[in-house]
């Protein structure tokens, strides 16, 4: 989940599943900034 943020983010919402996760962020205008996604034991393990 190593992304560059080109414009600045006013919301993230974060979605927690039983073996991934996803990360949203919007910009002002509600339009996705970055979106992103993990398996869980692997940032357990980190």
């Amino acid at each position: 989940m190593n992304q560059r943020v080109t414009s600045a983010v006013a919301r993230m919402g974060i979605d927690i599943g039983k073996s991934a996760f996803h990360v949203v962020g919007l910009d002002a205008a509600g339009k996705p900034a970055f979106r992103g996604a993990s398996r869980v034991s692997a940032s357990l393990n980190s």
